[in-house]
C-alpha cells in the first residue's frame, strides 16, 4: 500500500464498535502508511450527498474501500455482513 497523507477520515454516523476500533487502530498504529491520520478530522456521513473521497481521505465502514466490510459494487461483503 502506497504511503498517503491523510487530512480527513469519513465514516457513517452512529458508528459501530468495528468502526471505532478501526479508527483507533489507524490513528494509533497506521501513521507509517497514512501520514497525518492521527491529526485528521473525523467526518460523519449521514447518507446525504456524496461520500467525501480523495487521496487525503480514508473511509471506514462506507464507500466500498479497503476498510468497508459491506458488499458494494459487485464486490462480496465479509461473511456475516
Amino acid at each position: 500500500m502506497k504511503k498517503r497523507t491523510i487530512r480527513k477520515v469519513v465514516t457513517h454516523s452512529k458508528m459501530h464498535l468495528d468502526e471505532y476500533f478501526a479508527l483507533w487502530l489507524l490513528t494509533r498504529f497506521g501513521g507509517h502508511l497514512f501520514e497525518g491520520i492521527e491529526d485528521a478530522k473525523v467526518v460523519f456521513y449521514n447518507g446525504d450527498g456524496e461520500i467525501p473521497t480523495g487521496d487525503d481521505v480514508v473511509a471506514i465502514g462506507i464507500g466500498g474501500g479497503v476498510f468497508d466490510e459491506h458488499a458494494v459494487g459487485g464486490r462480496e461483503g465479509k461473511p456475516g455482513e
